[in-house]
């Protein structure tokens, strides 16, 4: 489980960057509403 402080969520960017530091995306992650599902099934090998 993670937990993301929503007051230092100001926009999609900024959500995207809490993804990705959060979960440990890799430098590829696309930051956009798909690549965190995307992200989820490479993981999760499918």
């Amino acid at each position: 489980m993670v937990r993301l402080d929503g007051r230092m969520l100001r926009n999609a960017d900024t959500l995207f960057d809490a993804f990705a530091e959060q979960l440990s995306f890799p430098g590829c992650f696309g930051r956009n509403w798909d690549a965190p599902v995307d992200w989820a099934r490479v993981r999760d090998g499918f």
